[in-house]
């Protein structure tokens, strides 16, 4: 649960049209942005093609009809399979590329190696100016208005939107029971 029809659903009052529409908007959205996010794929892959290679492909050549198939197979196949397999497909890739990221990172400072000093005095000198203490401020200020008005309940300690925490009981000794298992649920969550 979440994202942007429930929060404006609940921010709206639980308007269920809210939720819909807004759902709505979101399928439009993901439609529009498809043919974009698989033409920047299918242009990486000729990219690096090319760099390997070191020939121009042409845009029309089998290479960019063979990864936009091969993009198209698997999306489909990892997306029909239902979130069991997305989430095996996910667990399998999002270690891989947290490696790769990593080894770029560090592989991109043994490169840039001697910027390094220009780097952290760019940033130290810009880090005090007015403009980035102002943005910093406003920053911050934005970030408390919107977690007040998405978790009402704990407008100072909630930085993203939460859900309403479940009323408390009226009668004191179910209350007691409640607080106590509320209590050993907590802390067996933060043993974790």
């Amino acid at each position: 649960m979440g994202g942007l029809p429930f929060y404006g659903r609940r921010l709206l009052k639980n308007a269920a049209w809210v939720g819909v529409a807004l759902s709505v908007l979101y399928i439009v959205y993901a439609f529009l942005c498809f043919p974009a996010q698989g033409f920047n794929t299918v242009s990486a892959v000729g990219a690096i093609a090319q760099t390997i290679t070191g020939k121009t492909i042409a845009t029309n050549s089998a290479l960019y009809w063979i990864a936009f198939a091969v993009l198209i197979v698997v999306t489909a196949l990892v997306s029909f399979g239902g979130i069991k397999k997305i989430t095996k497909v996910t667990d399998l890739l999002v270690p891989i590329m947290a490696v790769i990221y990593v080894l770029t990172v560090i592989v991109l400072v043994l490169v840039n190696l001697t910027r390094i000093p220009w780097f952290f005095a760019a940033v130290f000198s810009g880090a005090f100016q007015p403009e980035a203490i102002f943005g910093g401020a406003f920053g911050v200020g934005s970030a408390r208005a919107l977690s007040a008005a998405s978790c009402p309940t704990r407008p100072d300690k909630a930085p993203s939107p939460c859900p309403l925490p479940p009323p408390t009981p009226s009668i004191p000794a179910i209350r007691a029971a409640y607080r106590r298992w509320a209590y050993s649920w907590t802390r067996s969550l933060s043993a974790r």
